[in-house]
């Protein structure tokens, strides 16, 4: 299995997340580190009082760098801290700020690919036919701009508009014959030793168009138990070449197809070892298995507190781990957590390119924290946090990821607006009137008086 460390400003959403969706189709892990420090909080946080979080060393076994270099700020952070050890790495510039850096900035997706590709195979990290299998992938991926509708249909797997997952349906179908017809005519079946890229990414769209269907309740394309019998397949064919990758993806098929936490759960385990400390989402799936199955709060913040010792910016798993310091009755650790979950996105706060699921976690995690303090009597504290969760409610509006995600004005307004409706705002307003009334403050009390 490839394990790829990518580094880039969290603001520069393009290419990373380009890249990021390109080879997590493909099998390959992608590990994320930011330039720049964060102001996340870890002091006094932990499960037990003999087990206090820490950050873990750092992960070394990746096959290859990627770095994204977006101002002279990463540039010269780049040639203080790693230049000397660039002998495996690859490197990407916007403009012409290192001559050894591919200028992103004059090329398309599908080309910045396949440069990247022919880099990492002219440093013998992939073989030539590896790179032959991904530049393929890379061709189906940007023909079918597969990027965009990724980042529609797994925001909004809620939305209840029919044309919606008809759209969703037939541009998954759509990428996933174009994969297995590339099998057809290379002659490859299911679990040769080849193509390896193109299996796993076949049997990876056919889990999301299944899982598309399950949350819109409908019922699955594909049957399951061939879905399942296909991993196993690859399994044994590839013979470990994509590692983890494919016990992982059975986990979530066990998971999200089957509803086998159970199951799952064995399959999250195989993924997990010592040497393998990079895998964050193994450790975060397997803290919503104590959490959501067995309502065990200490497991699931030990896993939790496992996935953010290993991606510290992991805002999701913060959210986790203040509802588990919530249900323990540990308010001053939740206040923390939920804390670290607008810590760890500000500069995407102040670059006004925040993602729809960011804006939601920001926003509820706020709620949680002025509960907290309401109900400790701190109502001021309680109204700075809840004009957070205004604050980024408003940034539906601002945030240029939307662009980053839809094809045109008219469908960023729409998606734009389901995010608006998924998030209650007004609920917001009136707590926000009551505490204003309980503190005088009669200036605010109008005005979100006038919002409502």
């Amino acid at each position: 299995m490839k394990v790829i460390r990518l580094t880039y400003q969290d603001t520069e959403i393009e290419p990373s997340v380009y890249l990021l969706l390109f080879f997590r189709l493909a099998g390959i892990y992608v590990y994320e580190r930011f330039w720049g420090a964060k102001n996340i909080q870890t002091e006094g946080l932990k499960v037990s009082d003999e087990d206090e979080i820490h950050r873990s060393s750092a992960f070394c076994s990746y096959d290859c760098d990627i770095f994204i270099l977006e101002n002279e700020d990463n540039l010269r952070e780049y040639e203080m801290r790693f230049a000397r050890q660039a002998e495996r790495a690859v490197v990407l510039a916007k403009g012409q700020m290192s001559p050894q850096a591919i200028d992103y900035s004059k090329v398309d997706g599908e080309a910045l690919l396949r440069l990247i590709i022919g880099e990492l195979s002219g440093l013998h990290i992939i073989s030539p036919e590896e790179q032959n299998d991904l530049n393929n992938l890379a061709a189906i991926y940007a023909a079918n701009d597969l990027m965009k509708l990724t980042l529609r249909a797994k925001y909004f797997f809620t939305a209840n508009e029919e044309p919606q997952l008809s759209a969703f349906r037939q541009g998954y179908e759509g990428v996933i014959t174009d994969l297995t017809n590339y099998m057809a005519v290379s002659q490859c079946k299911w679990g040769d030793s080849k193509l390896f890229y193109t299996q796993y990414a076949a049997i990876n769209m056919i889990y999301e168009l299944n899982c598309l269907c399950a949350r819109y309740k409908r019922p699955q394309v594909y049957n399951r138990d061939s879905l399942l019998e296909l991993c196993n397949i690859l399994e044994d064919g590839m013979k470990g070449f994509l590692g983890d990758s494919i016990e992982m993806l059975k986990g979530q098929i066990y998971d999200d197809l089957f509803f086998e936490p159970n199951s799952a759960y064995e399959c999250y385990v195989k993924c997990c070892d010592n040497d393998k400390t990079y895998n964050s989402y193994v450790y975060f799936r397997k803290g919503s298995y104590w959490q959501e199955c067995n309502k065990s709060w200490e497991r699931a913040l030990k896993y939790y507190m496992q996935a953010v010792c290993f991606y510290p910016e992991y805002y999701r798993a913060w959210y986790k781990i203040g509802l588990c310091y919530m249900k323990l009755g540990r308010y001053k650790e939740a206040i923390i957590s939920f804390e670290n979950v607008r810590k760890c996105l500000l500069y995407r706060i102040e670059g006004k390119c925040v993602r729809p699921m960011e804006i939601e976690h920001i926003f509820k995690a706020q709620i949680q924290i002025a509960n907290i303090w309401e109900e400790g009597g701190n109502l001021r504290n309680a109204i700075e946090s809840l004009k957070w969760s205004e604050r980024i409610w408003d940034m539906i509006q601002q945030t240029s990821f939307y662009q980053l995600m839809c094809t045109s004005p008219k469908e960023q307004a729409f998606y734009k607006k389901k995010t608006q409706e998924n998030l209650n705002i007004d609920r917001v307003y009136e707590r926000l009137i009551v505490l204003n009334t309980m503190v005088g403050n009669r200036n605010e009390i109008m005005y979100y008086q006038n919002k409502l």
